[in-house]
């Protein structure tokens, strides 16, 4: 239950933009989780939120060497969640580096996974990052039609 709490406040520290908070939270969750022996959708959550953490700090490929453990768990069990976030930190990572087709393509999977769950959070971040992936690409008639999507699911998650 601790491992939880923490993981949550990590969460918390994230959507308040203190990064720095955020890392070392998620990282003593997953230290907790790994103590207690858990290893389910919620701690690969926490990874990816880790993930996230690094990446909005400046720490791309250590975010990617998260993501791509991720990744592979996933893959061998089936979990399709966690997945599909993992892909958005990804895509934000390639669109960081410069490559934004990598990065519509792993966001294009991370909408497809996200649908079958009906995940509007998911939904919504692949949808910003997406535009952003297009008006770089040049197309700012589609990014603001992606926005604008994006702009009308955020009341559904809660946030504005």
């Amino acid at each position: 239950a601790l491992a939880y709490a923490v993981h949550r406040t990590g969460c918390l520290a994230i959507v308040t933009d203190d990064m720095e908070r955020a890392e070392e939270l998620l990282r003593e969750a997953l230290g907790r989780y790994r103590e207690v022996g858990e290893l389910n959708s919620n701690v690969l959550m926490a990874q990816v939120e880790l993930a996230m953490a690094v990446a909005f700090l400046g720490d791309l490929d250590a975010a990617a060497v998260i993501c791509d453990e991720v990744r592979e768990i996933c893959e061998d069990h089936g979990e399709r969640w966690a997945l599909a976030y993992a892909l958005y930190v990804l895509a934000y990572a390639a669109l960081r580096r410069g490559r934004p087709v990598r990065a519509r393509q792993m966001l294009g999977e991370c909408l497809t996974i996200g649908r079958t769950f009906n995940d509007l959070l998911g939904t919504v971040l692949a949808l910003e990052l997406l535009a952003l992936v297009t008006a770089v690409e040049g197309d700012a008639g589609e990014a603001a039609v992606l926005q604008g999507a994006a702009e009308g699911i955020w009341p559904s998650v809660g946030l504005q």
